[in-house]
């Protein structure tokens, strides 16, 4: 799944003293609930094509 940009930015602030504003960690949330939708979605697709 797509959790690196959460690793990346947590390493960030605890590693090299960063802050990101409060768009980029929407940013990072859009990406990571993207990532979980299309895993849920090709599962989904998967359990329904097996029903078959």
């Amino acid at each position: 799944m797509s959790v690196n940009p959460v690793f990346a930015g947590l390493t960030g602030m605890l590693v090299l003293d960063q802050h990101l504003d409060a768009a980029s960690w929407l940013a990072i949330a859009v990406i990571v609930t993207a990532g979980a939708d299309v895993v849920t979605a090709a599962s989904a697709s998967k359990a329904g094509a097996a029903g078959r």
